[in-house]
């Protein structure tokens, strides 16, 4: 059984309305899902909620489940927490409950940074937790579809509790638009990486900049898609957000952006400038036994702050007749702006001094890659 506790709602909001439901013999989980949502308390964003740092309150939300449903009375709970960004304050509860085993918990992470703080806390990956982005699980098309359709159909059931009639696929479009490349339904898709909590976040901004007007309102009844123009302005916008954020982030903030400038220059002049319009958004590192201790420092940076993604192995470097090679890949979010399509089908491989000119000098990177014209 998968129960999920949202953190805006109190615990004694929670037990007052399962103890209502029990009243009212409301047994279905989804109404009652629905229900909680639509009762929670909206705090700002950030604010410390004490309930959820007690072990014991959490323990009584699930034995009151078992008593107020009938048919959870032996069920096993797990506590879900999706794509979540964690300060050291807050891994702390994480930490007292997975200790415990009085539930089973499952903490989802976009970014290596977070992965880090919850091993040094002793929750371990994979049993506890796991890094979630579609570009760092080796998945077939259709297992990539059903999950559009896991999204399509959380972002449809926010439009739902709304009282809207429409579904998310009218609202942002279909068809790929060639005049605006980073809108629609499938593109917020790639944009972000499969973290529902970013889906959402481009759908949110593009929808209150449309109808901003209107403070972020939507209409009753639709007359038709989001304007692409105002999507793609929100893509780029996220886009850029991102990017002053990791330049911004610590002291190599400026060698960060610096290497992801020169990645970014390179995709977009290789895709313009080649007949077969080439994708590449994954390099790779022919030679990491030579990268500098500066070089690793920075790409370690990357991942940890999620401008760069581990991705998964491709069949070359599963080959154990082959140099394994080290691999990363560009967090899409970027990808608007450096007018990147989120899609890649090539990997490059760079040498070791390539990476040191992608850091101090993206000129000579360029030329030694012959893409220094325009």
């Amino acid at each position: 059984m998968k129960c999920v506790v949202y953190k805006t709602l109190t615990i004694k909001d929670i037990a007052d309305l399962l103890l209502l439901s029990k009243n009212d013999n409301l047994h279905d989980l989804n109404s009652l899902n629905l229900q909680i949502r639509k009762d929670r308390i909206r705090l700002k964003r950030g604010q410390a909620n004490d309930n959820f740092t007690s072990l014991t309150a959490i323990q009584d939300i699930f034995d009151l489940l078992k008593l107020c449903v009938t048919n959870l009375s032996d069920s096993i709970f797990t506590l879900l927490i999706d794509d979540m960004e964690l300060s050291d304050d807050r891994v702390i509860p994480f930490a007292v409950w997975t200790g415990s085993r009085k539930f089973c918990i499952k903490i989802s992470t976009s970014t290596l940074y977070n992965l880090q703080m919850f091993s040094a806390k002793g929750i371990r990956q994979m049993h506890d937790f796991q890094l979630i982005n579609l570009d760092s699980l080796n998945l077939e098309k259709e297992r990539i579809k059903l999950f559009e359709k896991h999204i399509e159909s959380i972002a449809n059931l926010r439009l739902r509790e709304k009282g809207l009639n429409y579904n998310i696929k009218e609202l942002l479009g279909v068809k790929v638009s060639n005049d605006y490349p980073f809108t629609g339904f499938s593109r917020f898709v790639r944009l972000s990486g499969g973290s529902i909590r970013s889906f959402l976040r481009y759908c949110k901004e593009s929808v209150e900049y449309t109808f901003k007007d209107y403070h972020g309102k939507l209409p009753s009844t639709l007359k038709g898609e989001l304007p692409r123009k105002d999507q793609e302005i929100v893509a780029e916008r996220i886009a850029y957000d991102e990017y002053h954020s990791l330049r911004d982030s610590n002291k190599l903030g400026f060698m960060i952006v610096a290497l992801i400038d020169s990645f970014g220059e390179y995709s977009s002049r290789r895709y313009n400038n080649t007949a077969s319009k080439q994708k590449t958004l994954r390099f790779s590192i022919k030679d990491p036994e030579n990268l500098s201790t500066e070089s690793n420092l920075v790409l370690s940076e990357c991942v940890k702050h999620g401008a760069l993604l581990v991705p998964y192995e491709r069949q070359r470097q599963l080959n154990p007749n082959l140099k394994k090679l080290t691999s990363f890949i560009l967090n899409r979010t970027l990808c608007p702006k450096y007018k990147i399509l989120p899609i890649t089908h090539q990997q490059i491989e760079f040498s070791s001094k390539q990476i040191e000119l992608m850091v101090h000098d993206r000129e000579a990177f360029l030329k030694e890659m012959k893409y220094d014209k325009v």
